[in-house]
């Protein structure tokens, strides 16, 4: 079973860890942005790999006990 908790006072703030006897657990995340802005992810802890398809960032990685976490940021474009 995993955990998704709030690391701070700010919504694009998440820490995802692992709770029970789990090991690891492959994991993927996608994240889209309104029209009119671009978004982008900044990654704490273990190995992972980002890739962007169109307008939608994809995060993929195995999910250990040692958890990671990530905040992701907006910006208008151009």
């Amino acid at each position: 079973m995993s955990r998704i908790a709030p690391a701070s006072s700010s919504d694009a703030s998440v820490r995802i860890y692992l709770q029970g006897n789990w090991t690891a657990i492959p994991t993927g995340l996608s994240f889209a942005a309104a029209e009119g802005y671009d978004t982008s992810l900044q990654v704490h802890g273990q190995d992972y790999d980002i890739t962007r398809k169109n307008e939608t960032l994809i995060l993929m990685f195995n999910l250990t006990g040692e958890g990671i976490s990530f905040e992701q940021s907006y910006s208008k474009k151009p």
